[in-house]
């Protein structure tokens, strides 16, 4: 079975980042480890990310200063935790899955594409309910 590393964006994220990366923490296949980019949260956001990571040493976060909004920092924010997960020599895996950070994904969700990704060796990217 393959396994696999998340990576969650969040800006501003108090109302839901942590049911979404408790629910990550939660899936039948856990992630080898979840690295999460803080892009400049300006609310309680940073706090909560500290609270949660006392408790889950498997959880990375990155934190930015505050440049303001702006989507296009979202794919350099993605390859970021890549190299990150390159750079600190973090478990290699199979794949890695890109969530949000305001979903609260189902605890077979990682299971269910893992095991499709696994059993279609043509499918680059999967996403949604299988």
């Amino acid at each position: 079975m393959g396994t696999y590393f998340a990576i969650v964006t969040c800006r501003n994220s108090e109302d839901d980042i942590r049911a979404a990366v408790t629910s990550l923490r939660n899936q039948t296949l856990a992630p080898q480890y979840v690295i999460v980019i803080d892009d400049g949260s300006t609310d309680q956001t940073s706090q909560i990310l500290t609270q949660i990571r006392q408790n889950w040493h498997s959880l990375h976060v990155i934190r930015h200063d505050d440049l303001g909004y702006d989507i296009s920092r979202v794919v350099k924010n993605w390859n970021e935790a890549i190299t990150y997960s390159r750079n600190k020599e973090l478990a290699h895996t199979t794949y890695h899955m890109i969530a949000t950070d305001d979903t609260t994904y189902p605890p077979g969700y990682a299971k269910e594409l893992v095991d499709f990704m696994d059993a279609n060796s043509s499918i680059a990217i999967a996403s949604g309910n299988y």
